[in-house]
């Protein structure tokens, strides 16, 4: 006999796993997308996040971006090893999102 109770359980924790992910790729998105265009972490170290033309980058790349991130995460966690050996230190989500990170100093 199995007990629902269990089953709820599992409902719930399910439930606020998404909602935290959730919760984690607005704030990525909010910080990213904004003036500051940076989480607090990458401010705190001085880094930014810029297209090619070392501007701002919209929102919808910026979800792209984040999503890329964690199905790379996800998928192919050891080529994240690739940004050690990359020209400008990008990883794949910011070859394929032609985006980069930069000293905060390189930006107007």
């Amino acid at each position: 006999m199995t007990s629902s109770t269990g089953r709820t359980e599992v409902k719930f924790e399910v439930i606020g796993t998404m909602l935290l992910l959730l919760i984690i790729l607005l704030y990525w998105i909010g910080m990213e997308a904004s003036k500051y265009r940076a989480t607090f972490g990458k401010l705190a170290v001085g880094i930014v996040i810029v297209n090619e033309n070392v501007e701002r980058i919209g929102i919808w790349l910026v979800i792209s971006r984040n999503i890329l991130k964690w199905l790379f995460t996800i998928i192919f966690c050891p080529i994240f090893i690739f940004v050690a050996f990359s020209r400008y230190k990008q990883g794949v989500h910011d070859l394929i999102a032609h985006t980069y990170v930069v000293k905060h100093s390189t930006v107007k």
